[in-house]
């Protein structure tokens, strides 16, 4: 099974956090799953470690590289039509308070 990795489930995994659920360590360590981790995590990452929210050992780079490779995770890139999916999702995060263009 291809499993992608959110941002917190992967920060959960890699430091061994008891917010991560049975399961989804069941899943993750399990060799046979393919993990995958999207490069705009890796922005989310790069962002909160800018920001002072996310602590890491080391350079930012060297750190989140050999955790992937470590966790056996690859990366998933993202393209132009990615982000343009974003238009079709339901409109969960919509306020009243958005401004139309």
């Amino acid at each position: 099974m291809r499993v992608l990795l959110d941002t917190h489930a992967f920060l959960w995994w890699i430091g061994d956090d008891p917010r991560l659920s049975g399961r989804a360590r069941e899943v993750f360590s399990d060799g046979d799953n393919d993990l995958v981790f999207s490069a705009a995590s890796g922005w989310e990452i790069a962002i909160k470690a800018r920001l002072g929210r996310l602590h890491v050992l080391g350079d930012l780079n060297t750190y989140l590289f050999r955790q992937l490779t470590e966790n056996y995770t690859s990366v998933l890139p993202v393209h132009l039509s990615h982000a343009l999916r974003v238009y079709a999702l339901p409109d969960h995060h919509l306020t009243p308070s958005t401004a139309c263009w």
